[in-house]
């Protein structure tokens, strides 16, 4: 874990004041998808209030997942991102 990059994301997080936080996120003007874990075990509340302050958005929950869907639901991911990318293109 690079500790040093953690560190600095987390004291640049912290000095976001989150109604400007939300207010930028409505600005954004492309597709987004917010995949999460069900088994994650960060508060659900963070996805939950980005899916509402953007306004093109489709959100994942991925059954069986934690925290790295990439390894814990490999395929499940791979399928929402699939997905996703091919409704966006069509």
């Amino acid at each position: 874990m690079n500790y040093e990059c953690n560190r600095m994301l987390n004291g640049e997080m912290n000095a976001w004041e989150e109604p400007e936080l939300a207010r930028r996120c409505r600005e954004i003007r492309v597709p987004v998808l917010v995949v999460h874990g069900e088994l994650d075990p960060r508060p659900s509340w963070g996805t939950e209030t980005l899916v509402e302050a953007l306004p093109d958005v489709e959100r994942a929950i991925l059954e069986g997942a934690g925290h790295l869907p990439w390894i814990e639901r490999e395929e499940a991911l791979r399928d929402a991102l699939r997905g996703f990318v091919a409704k966006v293109a069509a």
